[in-house]
Parts: structure tokens; C-alpha cells; sequence
């Protein structure tokens, strides 16, 4: 299972790498989509079966012992790392495998504005030393971890990220958005990227 699939780039290695049925889920009904149209192309379509499924109704979709695998790329804080191994684990086999990927800080002395803005999106957000204890604590054993590169939250995400915002607001200039300005947007997307050396996407 791949919680929180987006577009798929996780789904679609998993269905080349693997020969069970890959549930995708997501409540965004667009990636699900994209996500189909890309199997398709890749000729993986029969091995992956998209749900528009939230993260917090997995145990009313889902039944104990079912999964062999569960993938949670860049989208276990939504619910928080403790809560969602303790919520996962029943779901999973004896033998099965959880692998997560869970921001967390690599520093102590923080620079305010990080600071503040992750105390704001994601307050319970530990140090790595804290998020073992946690595994341990709910019964997992720990296969591997590590830091995944700067250029993974770059090239993927953030320059990305940054071009669409410029985009975006050209596109709809003049019309009502909702909250937040450019100046606004651009400066929330620069705090987060300059959390890249502080924080680190780990757990496996």
C-alpha cells in the first residue's frame, strides 16, 4: 500500500519492483487519475488499484493482518509518526514491513523564523534519537534509516514548487485565490526550503 500517492512516482516503482496488487491511495481524485494514466504508459496498470481513501479511515477500508507492505512517503505527519504507527501496525502481517519517510530536526539551534514556522505546521516533530524510541516503543524492529539528499527536495519539490507559484499567480492575477499573496506564498516556500539542511527524511 502507498498512503498519500499522489501522482504515483512511489506506486509505479513499486509495481515494476514487485508482483502483488498495490493499493495507491489518496483523497486528491486528480493524482489518482494521473496516477492511472501513468500506469498505464508503463505498462503497470494491472498490479496497482487506486482508492480515494483518506490516511485517518484505513482500519474501516482495511483489515488486520492484510498488508505486507505499507509505503507512507512524505505524508505520515499529516496524522503525526507516533499516532500512525500505533494506528498501522494491526494492519500490517507478522512479517510485514512499514517504510516511512518522517521529517525531522538534525540541529538543536534553530533560527527563529524555522523555527516558528514548524512549531506552527508540525509541532510534535522530534529528533531523530526521539523518533527511534518511538519505534521501539510500538513494537517495530528497525530495518535501516537515513538522510535523504538535498537534491531530492529540489529537483522534486521545491524549484518545482517555486515555478508553479510564479505561474500561478500570473495566471490569476486580480482574482480572489484565497489566503495568502505571492509575496506571502513565495516567502512560506523559502522557509521550508531553507529547513532542507536542518531536517531529514529518514525511516525504513
Amino acid at each position: 500500500m502507498d498512503i498519500g500517492c499522489g501522482p504515483g512516482m512511489l506506486t509505479i516503482e513499486l509495481a515494476k519492483n514487485t508482483n502483488g496488487t498495490i493499493y495507491a491511495l489518496d483523497i486528491h481524485e486528480a493524482f489518482l487519475e494521473r496516477l492511472n494514466e501513468s500506469s498505464n504508459l508503463e505498462n503497470v496498470n494491472e498490479k496497482i488499484k487506486t482508492l480515494n481513501v483518506s490516511m485517518f479511515s484505513l482500519d474501516e477500508n482495511f483489515t488486520e493482518d492484510e498488508l505486507d507492505l505499507i509505503c507512507s512517503e512524505g505524508s505520515i505527519y499529516i496524522i503525526g509518526f507516533k499516532e500512525e504507527l500505533e494506528k498501522w501496525k494491526p494492519l500490517l502481517k507478522n512479517d510485514g514491513y512499514l517504510v516511512a519517510s518522517e521529517i525531522s530536526w538534525l540541529k538543536n539551534n534553530l533560527p527563529k523564523e524555522i523555527k516558528e514556522y514548524w512549531d506552527s505546521e508540525y509541532p510534535s516533530m522530534n529528533n531523530i534519537k526521539d523518533n527511534l524510541e518511538v519505534i521501539k516503543e510500538y513494537d517495530y524492529k528497525l530495518v535501516d534509516y537515513f538522510k535523504t539528499p538535498e537534491s531530492s527536495w529540489f529537483d522534486s519539490c521545491y524549484s518545482p514548487l517555486e515555478e508553479r507559484v510564479h505561474i500561478l499567480y500570473k495566471t490569476y492575477k486580480g482574482k480572489k485565490m484565497g489566503r495568502g499573496s505571492k509575496k506571502s506564498s513565495l516567502k512560506k516556500l523559502k522557509c521550508i526550503e531553507n529547513t532542507a539542511n536542518i531536517t531529514v527524511m529518514c525511516f525504513i
